[in-house]
């Protein structure tokens, strides 16, 4: 392997050529150096970006306060729940990660987004995931330099609004679980 990897099945072809064609234009910024996130934010359909997070400030200030609320042995764990990605931060995670993106490798079932990192930590693939995602794909793999994996989905996304939360919130739970 010459290269990490988001893998995914393709959608459809028009959703694989937008991929694409979204790919070319943050690989031309980052080798020009000149981050447009307007720009950038501008290609996606309404559809793409109704995938992402649009907190209201109520919901802000519910996250944070439950972020920072959290002890940070759970905090930075699996168990803890995260909202999704918002727009802006995935173009920020795409900007700032520390590697070259090479564009989409076509094969016959599955495609892959690839890319080959500068060193580890390179930021993750979080985002790569998140905009392979948004354009409607289902990821699969991810070889991310440590050998490849199935993706798994988050199952405990973070919903604001404590009142659509069931009974027993989680951290409670996970806490009296720990003991």
């Amino acid at each position: 392997m010459d290269y990490c990897f988001v893998e995914f099945e393709p959608k459809d072809g028009q959703a694989l050529r937008r991929l694409g064609d979204f790919l070319k234009r943050v690989m031309i910024a980052k080798e020009d150096d000149e981050f447009d996130g307007a720009g950038l934010a501008g290609f996606f359909s309404n559809v793409e970006v109704a995938y992402f997070w649009k907190p209201t400030d109520d919901e802000m200030k519910e996250w944070n306060d439950e972020w920072f609320s959290t002890p940070v042995a759970v905090r930075l764990s699996a168990a803890m729940p995260n909202p999704g990605w918002t727009l802006e931060s995935m173009l920020s995670a795409l900007w700032e990660g520390d590697y070259d993106l090479l564009g989409v490798v076509e094969g016959d079932a599955r495609c892959r987004l690839a890319f080959n990192p500068h060193g580890y930590p390179y930021g993750g693939t979080g985002s790569l995931v998140a905009l392979v995602d948004c354009f409607g794909h289902t990821v699969v793999g991810i070889e991310d330099g440590s050998g490849y994996a199935p993706h798994k989905p988050r199952t405990n996304p973070w919903l604001p609004n404590k009142a659509r939360r069931p009974r027993g919130h989680w951290l409670a739970r996970l806490l009296r679980w720990k003991g």
